[in-house]
């Protein structure tokens, strides 16, 4: 007698048998989700939180301003606060937080803000699934001259090449993505120099001086600046020139000028700042102690040796 093979089981049999296990997987799949989305309500930051916020923060001064952490956390956090930031850029997107006398960090989900990481935290407390820490800066120094505000004034001549850049005045005109064009702007050959809005490498917003580099220099002349020890620069690109790490470096040279014994003037460097892509925004200082209590002219020269890249910068003197 020949040997007796195992059967198979029938087809229909096989696919029961499959199916029978995806019925028992949909409804775990199912109560995964539940639990996943009760879990996020659970989390969640609601209205009424950020309500009780700006009770407990209390009245904040003309030199104080608030930052919400995590960042995306930004568009709602506003909407709690509209006095705070309605019709005021400098608050609402400032180019950096030095000229805070106290920033209020409200925070969610365990986040912090980094730029606040060395401030030290005057108080802290929990509101509902908020904290608020309200920082200090205690090297903190009003801002009686940012000298990027000058835009449209007599107290700010911007040149390139050798020839005066014309003022404009217009429309804003704004880009699906990429800098937008001021609506007060100085016409240069590499393009519109101004106030405006840009995101950062991390996506914050920044009111800053849009100032294109390219391989011929942009100057910037600010009339009659009172000098202090240092002037503050925060500058970047914005983060779409910034994320491809491919760009030529962007170089600002601080520059003051100088009589010579023939009746011209000469250049003067107080120092210069270069930018690589992928460093993201940044904040750096060029001491001036040889101008402390001094009026004068200072002279801010943008350039590139790449293409044109969409540099933008603050600057006070301090």
């Amino acid at each position: 007698m020949g040997t007796l093979l195992p059967c198979a089981p029938p087809v229909s049999t096989r696919l029961q048998s499959r199916w029978g296990w995806l019925l028992l997987v949909f409804p775990l799949i199912g109560v995964g989700e539940l639990q996943a989305h009760l879990t996020q309500r659970a989390a969640a930051v609601t209205a009424v939180d950020y309500a009780r916020a700006r009770t407990e923060a209390g009245p904040l001064g003309p030199d104080d301003t608030i930052v919400f952490a995590p960042r995306w956390a930004d568009p709602v956090g506003r909407e709690a606060f509209p006095a705070m930031f309605a019709h005021d850029l400098l608050r609402a997107a400032p180019a950096e937080l030095s000229r805070f006398e106290h920033v209020l960090e409200i925070a969610s989900h365990g986040a912090t803000e980094p730029e606040l990481a060395a401030w030290p935290v005057q108080w802290e407390k929990t509101v509902g699934k908020l904290t608020l820490r309200m920082h200090d800066n205690r090297d903190f120094s009003k801002v009686v001259d940012p000298l990027t505000n000058r835009v449209g004034t007599d107290r700010l001549i911007v040149s390139q090449g050798g020839k005066d850049c014309p003022l404009q005045r217009g429309n804003a005109t704004a880009q699906a993505w990429g800098p937008a064009t001021p609506a007060v702007r100085y016409a240069c050959a590499a393009g519109a120099v101004g106030q405006v809005v840009v995101p950062d490498l991390s996506y914050r917003l920044r009111y800053c001086l849009f100032t294109p580099a390219s391989p011929t220099p942009i100057r910037l002349r600010f009339v009659d600046v009172p000098f202090g020890s240092l002037v503050r620069v925060a500058y970047g690109l914005h983060t779409d020139d910034e994320r491809s790490l491919s760009g030529a470096p962007v170089t600002l040279r601080a520059l003051v000028q100088t009589d010579t014994a023939g009746g011209g003037v000469e250049d003067v460097e107080l120092g210069r700042i270069e930018h690589h892509d992928g460093e993201g925004w940044r904040t750096s200082d060029v001491p001036t102690p040889k101008l402390v209590g001094q009026t004068g002219d200072l002279h801010l020269e943008v350039s590139s040796t790449g293409g044109r890249r969409p540099f933008c910068f603050e600057a006070f003197a301090r």
